[in-house]
């Protein structure tokens, strides 16, 4: 017997006739015994009908025979043997987590944890095992009290030493084997992390040498073993996290809401492989950067300007002020940044993420100061270099020019030996209707070197207007000349290249401006009238040979022939005399400016010596073309007689 959980007392066994009739029965006694009296010789069997506590029931028959023993025996008896089977047990050991079950945490297993089973009584080792599929088994024990205890904590869980005591306690006579389960709840490790999560400076502050704490950046902690998100937390107002009661494992944590401004730090993975073990990081942001390059080009070409004198400033948004940088080209530190011989910049340093305006201060020289600043944006979508193409519009100018022209304006009267003179008065006036072609005086290049005109190309042509001004189209800078081309009646085209140039006047100017101003002759009459006059060459018999000699002497003069009218309050009448020349190796030269209108020449002087000559030589005045003189056909006029002539002779 193997504890107080067998006992041999209490069976009970019926007894019966070998024709089946139960007869009675009977009972055991601590030492397994019983008997049954008062039976009449003969065949019998017993059955056991109630196993004692701690067997199994054995239902096989025990057959017996009560013999006659003889005269002198008063009562016969016999033994018989039970033997019953002890009711054995099995210790089942069940491993689960305590807080997920049958599912073990993150990276750790419920196999491989080593149990010792140990009676309780005693403390004698039963068994050693180790569990599998979450289940550890020891069999054929007997019934007693036990206690299980761990010797080995599966992977990713704590060693529980605490022990687990139960019973394998008598099931009922028919159960050959009982079966006492036990759950073993285990702790897995745990362990956490934390952080302090910083910028390397704030991006919306003038001052990059102060570390910034960043508050609510977003952290995801992911099990590399399951995948599963385990937890997901923000960081606090001094940039601070923590994770605890992170379950044994392997995690990848992942920066999942960044602050503005900011590059998100690259994932990283943390185990947690002891109890309570933990991390700790500082974990820095940098903020988002990027150059700036500014290529300078015309607005109308985009063609790169290659000037190294385009300046900019740059304002940045957030703050209202211009930044500034170590000058690359001197000591200390400027807010003016210049383009170089080719036509473009780059920042000597990266600028932070946030919103500029790229403001120009000095235009390349030839062009005009941008009115409008660039915006633009630093937020790392430009793999590091923002590309501005800023356009400047190429300085143009206009040339305005003044027509003036000799026009009678007035009349002086004057008293001369042949009678009143009139005197027309010619002054500066301007003039309408005078055409003009520009032309390049030189191939017109602006800085982009982009060839505008070539030289002599005609870029305009313009006509002046009532007041004798015009304003030629807006022309890139360089040097041009206008050329007359044409001109209302009685002026005189002047074919003379008038040159002019427009010059940078520098970059606030948008127009930039020369002024011309030409001057127009009116038109010049010629008149030239050839006479002759009558001489003695010599005596014959009294009578004088006439010979043909050179005028000399003789005057005359030039009238109006109808009335001349120059305004509503000048006019001058029919017939007056307007001009008067002399005779000089037989021709009378007039050289002078009318009116256009009708005139004619007639001899005022003879002489002391020759008879005057009342012919009226007529003749108009009208503008024919745009000379400078008009000559009238050459006059030849009566020969200037003698006083006692014996003939007379014209040419």
């Amino acid at each position: 017997m193997f504890n107080q959980y067998y006992k041999l007392s209490g069976a009970i066994y019926g007894v019966y006739s070998k024709d089946g009739k139960r007869i009675g029965s009977m009972t055991t006694d601590s030492d397994g015994k019983a008997s049954l009296g008062n039976l009449k010789l003969g065949s019998y069997y017993a059955i056991e009908e109630k196993a004692p506590e701690g067997y199994v029931l054995n239902l096989e028959k025990i057959p017996f025979e009560l013999k006659y023993a003889g005269q002198s025996v008063d009562i016969s008896y016999t033994d018989i043997q039970a033997t019953d089977q002890e009711q054995k047990g099995s210790a089942i050991l069940r491993k689960v987590d305590e807080k997920t079950g049958e599912k073990p945490q993150g990276a750790a297993t419920l196999e491989g944890a080593v149990y010792e089973l140990r009676r309780a009584t005693n403390d004698v080792l039963i068994d050693s095992v180790t569990t599998k599929d979450n289940e550890a088994k020891v069999e054929n024990i007997p019934l007693d009290d036990y206690y299980w205890i761990e010797k080995k904590a599966p992977e990713g869980y704590q060693l529980d030493r605490t022990k687990l005591p139960f019973k394998i306690a008598y099931a009922e006579q028919t159960v050959e084997v009982t079966t006492q389960r036990t759950t073993a709840k285990e702790k897995v490790i745990t362990g956490g992390f934390d952080l302090i999560k910083f910028g390397n400076y704030d991006w919306r502050e003038k001052d990059k040498g102060k570390i910034k704490p960043l508050e609510n950046v977003e952290f995801t902690v992911t099990s590399d073993t399951t995948k599963q998100i385990v937890e997901i937390g923000k960081t606090d107002i001094e940039g601070y996290l923590n994770f605890t009661d992170l379950p044994y494992d392997t995690y990848t944590v992942e920066e999942t809401k960044t602050p503005e401004g900011y590059h998100p730090i690259d994932p990283f993975t943390i185990s947690v492989k002891t109890q309570n073990e933990t991390h700790h990081y500082a974990l820095e942001n940098k903020v988002i950067e990027e150059k700036l390059k500014v290529v300078k080009v015309d607005e109308e070409t985009g063609k790169i300007i290659p000037r190294s004198d385009a300046g900019f400033k740059i304002r940045n948004m957030q703050t209202d002020e211009f930044i500034t940088m170590p000058n690359s080209n001197d000591e200390g530190m400027t807010d003016t940044f210049f383009t170089n011989e080719k036509g473009f910049l780059i920042l000597s340093e990266a600028l932070a993420y946030g919103k500029y305006e790229l403001v120009e201060v000095q235009a390349p020289e030839g062009y005009l100061l941008a009115k409008e600043p660039s915006p633009f944006v630093v937020d790392g979508s430009n793999n590091g270099l923002i590309d501005i193409t800023f356009k400047d519009k190429s300085q143009k100018g206009v040339a305005f020019l003044t027509k003036h022209v000799k026009t009678p304006l007035g009349l002086e009267k004057k008293d001369s030996k042949y009678g009143e003179l009139h005197e027309f008065i010619f002054d500066d006036q301007i003039v309408g209707g005078v055409t003009f072609d520009i032309k390049a005086a030189e191939d017109i290049i602006t800085n982009d070197g982009t060839i505008r005109a070539k030289k002599d190309e005609i870029v305009a042509t313009t006509t002046t207007d009532e007041k004798g001004e015009f304003m030629s189209p807006p022309l890139y800078l360089g040097k041009y000349q206008a050329i007359e081309k044409s001109a209302p009646n009685g002026l005189v085209i002047d074919g003379t290249p008038i040159l002019f140039e427009l010059k940078y006047v520098g970059q606030l100017v948008e127009l930039t401006s020369t002024s011309i101003a030409v001057q127009n002759d009116f038109q010049s009459l010629l008149i030239k009238l050839y006479k002759n006059q009558e001489g003695v060459g010599s005596w014959e018999n009294n009578v004088p040979n006439i010979i043909l000699n050179e005028g000399s002497g003789q005057v005359f003069g030039i009238f109006t022939r109808n009335e001349q009218i120059l305004s509503d309050e000048i006019s001058v009448p029919a017939d007056s005399l307007v001009s008067f020349s002399k005779v000089e190796n037989g021709v009378a030269t007039f050289e002078l400016q009318l009116p256009e209108g009708n005139y004619y020449v007639k001899e005022i002087d003879a002489g002391d010596s020759h008879i005057i000559d009342e012919t009226e030589y007529d003749f108009t005045f009208g503008f024919v073309d745009e000379d400078c003189y008009q000559t009238l056909a050459e006059r030849f006029v009566k020969a200037a007689r003698q006083l006692n002539p014996h003939y007379e002779q014209q040419r």
